[in-house]
């Protein structure tokens, strides 16, 4: 969480690329969550900037922020605001996990405690979240499209000519016994 939030107030290009990933409700620790909407509230991505909006809101005084230093120490967790998908995803994955896990638990109850009415409403609740996240867009990283390889490609496809430990053409090392 702090990563993402780092890479957001250090880079425009990751704020950009993290929104769509993201959002507020998939931050565990309230904090963060405050420091997120802050940050999209912001004019820009900017650290003073997002400062700024949480002391007017009264947020910077939390004890979790630390008076500003926690902004800071967002910043140093992000190692490379390069890779704020992969951090924004884990966020959001872990987000949908504990919704997961929240909507059981609600199910769990209606069917021991609650009304037939209810309990269905807490499936429907459930299922709604499942199939708003279900039509989400895969990214490229989901697409394992030539990453991987059929398990008879191994024994059918075979190269023209064998490959070389080193070197090519009529210049070729082969491992002993070849």
């Amino acid at each position: 969480e702090m990563a993402t939030l780092g890479a957001m107030l250090t880079s425009p290009v990751a704020f950009v690329k993290a929104l769509p990933v993201v959002t507020a409700d998939d931050f565990y620790r309230p904090h963060n969550a405050t420091v997120f909407r802050a940050v999209v509230d912001a004019d820009e991505p900017d650290p003073v900037v997002v400062a700024g909006l949480l002391i007017k809101t009264g947020a910077m005084s939390q004890p979790a922020m630390r008076n500003g230093a926690y902004l800071q120490e967002c910043m140093a967790a992000c190692p490379s605001p390069g890779m704020v998908e992969r951090y924004a995803r884990q966020v959001a994955d872990m987000g949908a996990r504990r919704r997961d896990i929240t909507h059981a638990t609600r199910v769990a109850r209606e069917a021991r405690e609650g009304t037939p009415e209810s309990l269905a409403a807490a499936l429907d609740a459930m299922r709604e979240d499942l199939a708003s996240r279900s039509t989400t867009a895969t990214t490229d990283e989901d697409d394992w499209t030539g990453h991987t390889t059929g398990g008879g490609a191994f024994v059918f496809d075979t190269p023209d000519l064998p490959p070389a430990v080193w070197g090519y053409g009529q210049e070729v090392l082969w491992a002993q016994g070849e």
